[in-house]
């Protein structure tokens, strides 16, 4: 009788005991090796299970090792087919993650392009490179932060345009440095010193309108004379003076008087024509240029902006001009540095800078056409230098700011 005539009649309840339990032995045996199969890729002690059945007589037995034989085969293959379907699965998730991944680590960069980045290379030379943030920083400061020049920071992107800052002094009047640092997140710019980006006080050069009014008159409203403000000075501390003069000077006349007198100017605050021929009142604020003082090469487009940097400028010079820019080459540069900041969209948003491209162009061609015009400058200095600058003919008013190097306030 076959073997699936005994199953059979298995099924149906028919097989005496004796026959009933070697079948039930059979079935328990298959779903063993079953399992064993699944979980194992190979079948240590297989050819034992073999002998064993080669031991057995009759049609029952042989079929039985062709059953068992053809169910070692057919779980090798569904076995197979598992590992292959888990390899393909871990291989499909292994690129979705890493998609994921590149995904994340490109949009890093992707948000970076939408705000300001201070890391950007802006200029190289030799290996030098000048980044994006420092040559903003040192136009900017240049133009209107008499005393607190800055031309080199450092800055490192963190991704999803956040970067860390600092702020370096790298020169300075007074022997002390300071850095400072800080942080720029999605074109907003938080620095832990907020003092370094503050413009002067409206009134730190005396207005020209007040300067046609009498000494008595000007009293009355908190203007007192040079002389009588240098006084009350102390004579150990460093101070910041905005000096402002009698009557407007050309770039010429201005260097002159200034080697006649025997000062050397940090900084000059220059005065626009507007449309009547008449010279703009500066009472809400000062704008200008470096006079004297020392500086870093920075990189730059230099066929755009021509002696941008005040280091080139300065290039221009030599001993035998005691290191005075010449009228042609600092005029240039303080055209370059005001077309430069009509471009500077997103640096001027992120320091609080309301005016547009259209206000610091006419700016750029009202010097291109009508000259340097100077009405006052800034000058670091003690008591005694102040008293003699004070005595100077052509000196309206002198503004002081103390530095007390004990502290950490340091303008350079």
């Amino acid at each position: 009788m076959a073997y699936r005539d005994l199953i059979e009649l298995y099924k149906s309840g028919k097989l005496e005991d004796e026959q009933k339990e070697r079948i039930e032995n059979d079935i328990e045996r298959q779903e063993a090796i079953s399992e064993y199969l699944f979980s194992e890729s190979e079948i240590p002690g297989f050819e034992e299970l073999k002998n064993e059945y080669n031991d057995s007589k009759g049609a029952e037995s042989e079929y039985l090792r062709s059953q068992e034989k053809e169910a070692v085969e057919f779980t090798k293959i569904i076995k197979l087919s598992i590992r292959k379907a888990f390899i393909k699965m871990g291989m499909v998730v292994g690129v979705v993650v890493l998609a994921f991944v590149m995904v994340v680590l490109s949009m890093s960069k992707v948000v970076d392009i939408f705000y300001y980045n201070p890391t950007k290379t802006v200029g190289e030379k030799e290996g030098s490179k000048t980044n994006q943030i420092s040559m903003d920083l040192a136009t900017y400061s240049e133009a209107f932060l008499p005393g607190h020049y800055r031309d080199r920071v450092d800055a490192k992107s963190n991704g999803n345009g956040k970067y860390d800052i600092n702020i370096l002094q790298n020169i300075s009047s007074t022997g002390v440095f300071r850095d400072v640092s800080g942080k720029i997140e999605k074109g907003k710019m938080i620095i832990y010193d907020a003092n370094i980006l503050i413009k002067p006080f409206a009134n730190a050069f005396l207005p020209n309108a007040l300067k046609l009014v009498d000494e008595s008159e000007r009293a009355k409203i908190g203007y007192i004379d040079a002389r009588n403000s240098v006084q009350e000075l102390d004579e150990n501390n460093y101070y910041l003076a905005y000096v402002t003069l009698e009557e407007i000077k050309k770039y010429s006349k201005f260097v002159d008087w200034a080697q006649g007198a025997k000062i050397n100017p940090n900084w000059c605050a220059i005065s626009l024509k507007n449309s009547d021929g008449d010279y703009s009142d500066v009472a809400m604020g000062a704008m200008g240029f470096i006079f004297s003082s020392s500086c870093n090469e920075l990189n730059y487009d230099k066929d755009a902006y021509p002696y941008l940097s005040l280091f080139d400028a300065f290039k221009s010079t030599g001993d035998d001009q005691d290191w005075v820019i010449p009228e042609d080459v600092m005029t240039t540069h303080v055209v370059s540095i005001y077309k430069y900041m009509a471009k500077q969209t997103s640096f001027n948003e992120m320091i609080g800078q309301d005016k547009s491209e259209e206000y610091y162009t006419n700016i750029a061609n009202n010097v291109r056409n009508n000259g340097l015009n100077i009405y006052g400058f800034t000058i670091l200095a003690q008591k005694s230098t102040l008293l003699e600058i004070s005595k100077a003919d052509g000196v309206a008013y002198i503004y002081t700011q103390p530095i007390a190097l004990s502290r950490d306030v340091v303008l350079n």
